[in-house]
């Protein structure tokens, strides 16, 4: 089912006790948000393909929650205050690509860094609290599992982000990292990304543990587009079939356990 046009979720009712966030693999920015932008919105970053690798509905039931639209609308993991309109890295409404070029002509209106949040970031919450809020009525504990991808040259094939353990117990991050390794990964803790706004989120929720998920693109997509930054780089179909497998098979074990 889709929340609107900004999120789509699935299988909400799933009885594990594991939730999906998928928040950066949606593309399309609607046409009012093209407003002073200085470059193709087709070549716009985006975690490449995350909304197809992610989606496990054919192969099992568990409680999803996808953005349909660009992070460059506003970005559902960053915490929406101010400053709002900035750096890739750090605000809302990205005024620069994540390498700092700027996008627009001009800095976005009070009223359209309003809209945007409007339409793409606070929708998308709505549904990952309702997920939650579901997956707890269910369960003593639910893990949330907040899934990305990322092409920066780090070394290891999966980085996980508990905000240096303060987003989910060390038990909960040593069961996913267990669960990555023994489908092949290689996987580092809190090495670059330690978790942003969806999983800081949680903190507060003692019944909660928040895990952000960052998969090297290589794993999945063609090595020369990852390292030369091409717009809508090409699938690798070896890789993308033996990680869309192991993927699932990680995130089944974790949410059979």
């Amino acid at each position: 089912m889709t929340d609107g046009p900004a999120v789509a979720t699935s299988s909400l009712d799933a009885p594990v006790p594991v939730v999906l966030s998928v928040p950066h693999g949606g593309t399309f920015l609607p046409a009012a948000c093209t407003d002073a932008l200085r470059i193709d919105p087709a070549t716009l970053w985006s975690d490449w393909y995350t909304a197809e690798l992610y989606d496990l509905t054919r192969e099992f039931a568990v409680p999803t929650v996808m953005a349909m639209l660009s992070r460059f609308v506003a970005d559902p993991n960053r915490a929406p205050v101010a400053p709002l309109h900035g750096n890739f890295w750090s605000t809302a409404v990205p005024a620069t690509d994540p390498a700092g070029a700027p996008l627009y002509d001009r800095q976005l209106r009070p009223d359209e860094l309003q809209e945007r949040l409007d339409l793409a970031h606070a929708p998308y919450h709505r549904a990952l609290d309702r997920a939650v809020t579901a997956a707890l009525r269910r369960h003593p504990r639910v893990l949330l599992l907040d899934l990305h991808s990322f092409g920066l040259p780090l070394g290891p094939d999966v980085v996980l982000g508990d905000g240096d353990g303060s987003t989910a117990r060390a038990e909960a991050g040593d069961r996913v990292e267990q669960a990555l390794r023994h489908e092949g990964f290689t996987v580092a803790r809190n090495l670059r990304f330690t978790g942003g706004h969806i999983v800081r989120r949680w903190v507060g929720e003692p019944r909660v543990d928040a895990v952000q998920v960052e998969l090297d693109q290589r794993c999945y997509l063609v090595d020369s587009d990852v390292e030369g930054n091409r717009p809508q780089p090409r699938r690798d179909p070896a890789g993308w079939a033996r990680t869309r497998q192991a993927v699932t098979a990680a995130i089944r074990a974790l949410a059979s356990g």
